[in-house]
């Protein structure tokens, strides 16, 4: 396999790591609208973030950054096509995804690291000779 085939594949399979964060990230302002709880919205990002930091660590903020956008994105949707109203502490406190979203994508992040160097070592190259 060579390098331009390589970077086509993980392109086309970050492409699909970055839909799933766009759908977590609408489910995650869906429940927000419907529930309008704060805390499990709060929860739903954490573990969207926390699952996609788990799959692709590296750059974890990017996983942060698009779930927890979404929450107030679909807000604005809800409130200008379905006429939903919302108090204004509650607009304010969507924002707080950030930090529950950052929290949820090191968190997996680190969690991918302890795996990669507890569970999964590095095997030794016996075909090299010394």
């Amino acid at each position: 396999m060579n390098v331009t085939s390589m970077n086509t594949t993980n392109k086309k399979s970050d492409v699909l790591q970055y839909v799933l964060a766009v759908v977590l990230g609408i489910a995650a302002g869906i429940v927000d609208v419907r529930l309008s709880d704060l805390l499990v919205t709060a929860v739903s990002v954490m573990i969207a973030t926390m699952m996609l930091g788990l799959l692709r660590p590296r750059n974890a903020w990017r996983w942060m950054v698009i779930i927890a956008a979404c929450v107030p994105l679909v807000q604005l949707a809800a409130h200008y096509l379905l006429k939903e109203r919302f108090y204004s502490s509650h607009i304010y406190l969507s924002f707080s995804g950030f930090l529950t979203g950052t929290a949820g994508a090191y968190a997996g992040a680190f969690a991918r690291m302890g795996i990669d160097l507890l569970i999964l070592p590095e095997k030794p190259d016996v075909t090299k000779k010394a």
